[in-house]
């Protein structure tokens, strides 16, 4: 069949393919093919003589013989069965996918049986908790509310023995939510004692530096060791010290606030102050350990000979320069160097200057 009255799907339901051919443009079948030719017979009439043999069947389809996919009629009505076999199938496929997938997220009669009992179970813990420590959570409110304490210590004690009492709840907020809770003056308190600790910390690490068993347990292990491995581990530190206190700084005025407005009683600034000026402990460890190795490793090569002695003060000159870069960058954060520190830059300023204008008069001579 020629198929000529069949009809191509409307253009809404048609994918644009971007092959070579655009097939959209075939919107009529192929004409039929020419008759066969006339041969003519004797006595000059003429006869209709056999059309030659049909030649070999085409191949078929990519797909074809496989499925619900079969191949009949014109190429409009063969295009449109196979389409909507096609479409078919994809909707089985579709239909499958979503049941499988509904079926994994199926929730279960006893996992919502389960979700609901452990739901309750949670709801009455806290309601038992509001019942049996009803009590209690009311004079720890009115502790807080009352409280009045002239240093931080009275702060940490009043802390330390409320989160001790509230531990026994099952959920702090919740219970919590109760009860007419001082939750911001209380808030506040915690605050302020985790800030006391954690500044107090800072500065007793900064002067762990004093201590030269400390200092060799920070390079006890390091590839480099020595003055290198201090002047790493110092580095490091500082850089966590120095984003905390600039964090701190520029929430100081609000912290300062919201301590006076609960009548707490703060440290905050003056132990910044102090994390500063223990500084000073960071930069006189590099320094001292710098110069003491460059001396020593100075005399080595000087007995080694020239030679040895040109190569330890170029590499000398290196590592003085940044441990000289390194405390300078120290006294800016401190605000100020104490009479050690300051001794010791002076003499690290020396040494630099001595090693570069002899390597400078060496350049000169060899030219």
């Amino acid at each position: 069949g020629g198929g000529g009255g069949a009809l191509l799907p409307p253009a809404a339901g048609r994918k644009r393919v971007h092959w070579a051919m655009d097939y959209e443009a075939a919107s009529a079948p192929p004409p039929p093919p020419p008759p066969p030719p006339m041969f003519g017979g004797p006595g000059g009439g003429f006869k209709i003589g056999k059309p030659p043999p049909a030649g070999p069947p085409p191949p078929p389809l990519p797909g074809a013989g496989g499925g619900n996919f079969v191949f009949e009629g014109s190429v409009v009505q063969q295009y449109q069965r196979f389409m909507r076999a096609l479409q078919k199938k994809e909707r089985g496929n579709l239909s499958g996918a979503r049941g499988a997938q509904a079926a994994q997220q199926e929730i279960k009669p006893g996992d919502v049986k389960g979700e609901l009992e452990a739901k309750s179970s949670y709801v009455q813990q806290i309601k038992n908790d509001v019942q049996t420590h009803g009590d209690m959570i009311n004079d720890l409110a009115k502790r807080i509310r009352v409280f009045d304490g002239r240093a931080l210590a009275d702060v940490h004690e009043l802390v330390e023995g409320v989160d001790r009492s509230l531990a026994v709840l099952c959920d702090e907020r919740q219970v919590l939510k109760s009860f007419e809770w001082p939750e911001a003056r209380y808030d506040t308190m915690r605050e302020a004692a985790a800030l006391d600790t954690e500044l107090g910390k800072m500065i007793r690490e900064l002067t762990l530096w004093e201590d030269p068993k400390e200092r060799e347990r920070l390079v006890k292990g390091t590839k480099d060791g020595g003055a290198a491995a201090l002047l790493a581990a110092g580095a490091r530190q500082m850089e966590r010290v120095q984003t905390r206190v600039e964090q701190l700084e520029r929430q100081r005025e609000a912290l300062q606030r919201r301590f006076t407005k609960e009548r707490l009683p703060s440290t905050l600034e003056q132990q910044l102050q102090d994390v500063h000026r223990a500084s000073n402990h960071i930069a006189a460890a590099v320094m001292k350990g710098s110069i003491e190795e460059e001396a020593a490793k100075n005399k080595v090569a000087e007995e080694a000979g020239e030679k040895e002695l040109q190569q330890h003060m170029k590499k000398g000159q290196a590592f003085l320069l940044k441990v000289y870069k390194f405390a300078f960058r120290m006294h800016q954060f401190a605000g100020s160097f104490d009479a050690t520190c300051k001794t010791l830059f002076q003499s690290l300023g020396r040494r630099l200057a001595e090693v570069t204008t002899s390597l400078e008069n060496d350049t000169t001579a060899s030219s």
